[in-house]
């Protein structure tokens, strides 16, 4: 009981800061961060895909040793793609048993644990998180997988209010751009009190 409160009480410190970032990318690192700390995973990914046309729109690889990375884009696709086409978690200690030998290259034989979360929004899958472990000490189980399905759960908001941040601050900087090229105020005769509240009530806009 008191390992769980741990656990829960370390959940919210992660929610309570990631919220405090307006930055997809920031959200993203320090989700995967979290996730490997948590459960003591030695490498993970979180990927997102575009909610309308359901394709790969960001991914980020994170590893406690960059020279070991195992979770390349085919393995991080592999896991990904089944979460995706099952639309539940993965959870499994055997990737050879999980997938069949000819799927597992030689190079991911040494995973003992892999464990793959979706991020849900509206019953759609709005990413994945990743991670695994090489270790045969750490072995992901039910615990690992309630943390990460919690933590998956409560960032889904963060991710789509960064988002939104992100696009309507790129929305604004593009409707800037356009007004200051087709409506050059510098180029207008009239330097009037009431023509001048006008050119700032356009700036404004």
């Amino acid at each position: 009981l008191k390992s769980r409160l741990n656990d829960l009480e370390r959940l919210l410190a992660i929610i309570r800061s990631a919220s405090s970032s307006l930055q997809v990318e920031d959200v993203l690192k320090m989700v995967i961060y979290e996730a490997i700390g948590l459960c003591r995973a030695d490498q993970g990914s979180i990927i997102l895909f575009d909610p309308d046309e359901e394709k790969l729109t960001r991914t980020l690889i994170r590893s406690s040793d960059q020279s070991q990375t195992r979770i390349d884009s085919a393995l991080n696709n592999l896991l990904a793609g089944w979460v995706y086409d099952n639309g539940k978690s993965l959870q499994t200690n055997n990737l050879i048993e999980f997938f069949g030998e000819p799927i597992i290259k030689s190079k991911y034989r040494n995973i003992t644990s892999a464990l793959a979360v979706p991020i849900i929004q509206k019953k759609k899958i709005l990413g994945v998180i990743n991670i695994i472990s090489r270790n045969k000490k750490v072995l992901f189980a039910v615990r690992e997988q309630q943390l990460i399905e919690l933590l998956a759960t409560q960032c889904v908001h963060l991710i789509v209010n960064a988002g939104l941040h992100e696009s309507l601050f790129e929305e604004k900087n593009r409707l800037s751009k356009e007004l200051k090229e087709t409506y050059a105020f510098s180029e207008v005769i009239g330097r009037s009190p009431k023509l001048l509240d006008v050119f700032s009530l356009l700036d404004r806009i």
